[in-house]
C-alpha cells in the first residue's frame, strides 16, 4: 500500500487495502480508514483501538499513526489534501481529535453515505488518467475560517450542500445551463458534508506537543525522507543533534518496534510498489529501495513478508 511516497498528482486518493499493516509514518494529509470487514488496530499518537466493521478513525496531518490486523481485515483508505476541507482547513491545522475513533453507531448514515459518494468519485479518477487533478484547493474550496480559534467550534457548511445541490440538479429551474463540476469539486463537496457531520464527535482539541513527541515526529519524518539513504541510528542522532540511545529509546518505547525492523518494513513496501512492474529486474528495486545488497533484500523480505521477493513477485502477477 502506498502511504508515506502517496503520488502528489492527486489531492485525494482512496482505495481498498486487504490485511492492512504498516508501521508508524506521517504526512500532510487528512486520512480516514473505515474498515468494511474483520480488525484493525489503529494507533494515532497515544491513543490506540482496535476498530471493527463499520468503525472509522480520522486522522489530521502530521500526526504518526499506524495499523496492525491481528487476523483478517479489508478496509478503505482515504487519504486527500487538508485544502479540501474548505472551512474546516484552519482548525484541520490548528487542532488534533481528541475521539479519533468513530464507531459504527457514532458515524451518521449521512457520513457513511458521503464515504461511499467519496470512493466511487476518487475511484472513478483514477481510472481516467487523462482527467488527473494537478493540486489542491481550487475554486470550489472555501478556505475562509468559520471555527472558532478558541473553541474549535463550527457553523454549519453552506456551499458544501448547495454544491452538490447543483450538481445534481445539473440545471436551474429555468432553462439556464449550469457549468459542469470536476471530480475534484464533487470530491471537496462531500469531504466537507462529511466534516459537518462529525467535527463535534471528535472533541477537536488544540494542538500541543511534549518535546518528546515533537522528537519522535523528526524522527519519523527524517526516516520517510531519507529511507532510500544508508542510515543507522548514528547517523540519525548525528542528524536531530541527539544522542543515539535516545533515538533507539523512541523506537522502542513510543514506535513500539526496533530502528532496522522499522527501516526494512518502509523499504519493503516502497519496494513491493516497483515490483509490480514485472519487467524491473530485482537488483535495482533492492538498490532503489536502499537496500545495500539484494541478500539483505531477501533476508528482510522473507522475516517480514514470509516469502521470497520472486514469491511475492509472482503472487502479484497472477492477480492480475
Amino acid at each position: 500500500m502506498k502511504l508515506f511516497y502517496e503520488s502528489k498528482d492527486y489531492s485525494v486518493q482512496s482505495f481498498e487495502a486487504v490485511h492492512m499493516g504498516f508501521p508508524e509514518h506521517l504526512h500532510d494529509h487528512v486520512e480516514i480508514l473505515l474498515v468494511m470487514e474483520g480488525s484493525i488496530v489503529v494507533r494515532i499518537m497515544d491513543k490506540s483501538r482496535e476498530l471493527g466493521a463499520g468503525d472509522c478513525a480520522v486522522i489530521f496531518p502530521q500526526q504518526i499513526h499506524s495499523y496492525h490486523t491481528p487476523s483478517e481485515s479489508r478496509a478503505r483508505l482515504f487519504i486527500f489534501d487538508d485544502a479540501l476541507t474548505g472551512r474546516y482547513l484552519h482548525a484541520v491545522r490548528k487542532y488534533s481529535p481528541a475521539q479519533p475513533f468513530l464507531s459504527a453507531g457514532e458515524l451518521p448514515e449521512d457520513g457513511v453515505l458521503a464515504l461511499d459518494r467519496l470512493y466511487g468519485l476518487s475511484s472513478s479518477k483514477r481510472e481516467r488518467q487523462a482527467e488527473r487533478f494537478t493540486g489542491a484547493g481550487n475554486s470550489a474550496v472555501d478556505e475562509s475560517p468559520a471555527i472558532d480559534e478558541n473553541t474549535g467550534t463550527n457553523s454549519a457548511v453552506p456551499g458544501a450542500a448547495a454544491v452538490l445541490a447543483v450538481s445534481s440538479a445539473g440545471k436551474t429551474a429555468g432553462t439556464q445551463e449550469v457549468p459542469t463540476l470536476s471530480v475534484e469539486e464533487l470530491c471537496a463537496a462531500w469531504i466537507q458534508v462529511l466534516f459537518a457531520l462529525i467535527w463535534h464527535r471528535l472533541s477537536p482539541e488544540k494542538r500541543s506537543k511534549s518535546e518528546g513527541m515533537e522528537l519522535t515526529c523528526q524522527v519519523v519524518q527524517y526516516v520517510m525522507e531519507h529511507f532510500q539513504e544508508p542510515l543507522t541510528l548514528e547517523i540519525l542522532a548525528r542528524e536531530l543533534h541527539v544522542n543515539k540511545y535516545y533515538i533507539s529509546h523512541i523506537f522502542s518505547d513510543r514506535l513500539h518496534i526496533h530502528f532496522r525492523r522499522y527501516l526494512n518494513h518502509i523499504r519493503l513496501e516502497y519496494a513491493m510498489e516497483l515490483m509490480k512492474a514485472e519487467d524491473t529486474p530485482l537488483i535495482d528495486i533492492c538498490v532503489e529501495a536502499g537496500f545495500n545488497s539484494q541478500r539483505s533484500f531477501n533476508r528482510a523480505f522473507m522475516e517480514i513478508m514470509g516469502m521470497t521477493p520472486m514469491e511475492y513477485r509472482k503472487a502479484v502477477a497472477g492477480k492480475k
